[in-house]
């Protein structure tokens, strides 16, 4: 509201493991609140006992919402699902909700706020002693409240990671991901899915070669109601930095 900066860290806490009864240090949301020149106002921890792990946090993204307030995402652990918390600008916390998708580990990646004020998330889940090591894209839906509506997954032969979120003019949803299925390749490929109103996949799209490897990190909306993704190539031969825009 100042024209100032809320920065969304990751920092660590000396603290009491109270089951092992042993010291340690974790990572926990750390907030840091500056003015439009960039001088530190305060600083505090964002914590709450209903996403008090000892697995500890790390700081994904930090969005302002339609009503004014702010969203956080935080990744909890290792493969141990995220946290999504909302608070105003003084860092009174409103809600915070943890989540994990249906199989054992969750790595949570990007999240966007929905058209009725709740929140969409992705990642992918999977397990860790699958012995091909295979993941599928995680979607999970959190309403204004900050309760879990659903949770699910789409994947296609191998491994598929939701990195970002964006919408259409008629309220489908696209999921930009990073995939090891097409083709069957060692490196990954950008793997673009729609979604209906509903959540159903529509359909699939794919941009990369079997000689690159596309792991694309981002994705907006353009002002001719497009989208752009971002993704940087990490070939066997080259390294490049690719825009791709679809529509």
């Amino acid at each position: 509201p100042d024209s100032g900066y809320m920065i969304l860290a990751t920092t660590q806490v000396f603290t009491v493991d109270t089951v092992f009864l042993d010291s340690i240090f974790i990572n926990k949301l750390f907030l840091i609140r500056t003015n439009s020149n960039g001088d530190t106002l305060w600083t505090k921890l964002l914590n709450d006992t209903s996403f008090n792990y000892l697995t500890g946090y790390e700081a994904l993204d930090l969005q302002k919402t339609s009503d004014g307030n702010l969203i956080a995402l935080g990744g909890i652990g290792c493969c141990s699902g995220g946290v999504l918390v909302k608070f105003d600008y003084f860092g009174n916390i409103y809600w915070a909700t943890a989540f994990s998708g249906p199989d054992i580990n969750t790595l949570i990646f990007g999240m966007k706020e929905y058209f009725d004020k709740g929140f969409l998330v992705t990642g992918s889940n999977g397990h860790l002693s699958n012995p091909n090591y295979y993941w599928d894209v995680y979607l999970v839906k959190i309403d204004s409240l900050g309760v879990i509506e659903f949770d699910t997954t789409y994947g296609e032969a191998r491994s598929d990671e939701g990195r970002d979120i964006e919408f259409d003019l008629d309220s489908n949803t696209y999921i930009v991901s990073k995939s090891w299925s097409f083709p069957l390749e060692a490196t990954p490929t950008t793997y673009l899915i729609k979604l209906d109103k509903n959540f159903n996949k529509l359909w699939y799209k794919t941009y990369g070669t079997p000689t690159s490897g596309y792991y694309n990190q981002s994705m907006e909306k353009t002002a001719d109601n497009n989208f752009v993704i971002l993704a940087p190539d990490y070939g066997f031969t080259h390294k490049e930095l690719h825009i791709i825009k679809v529509d």
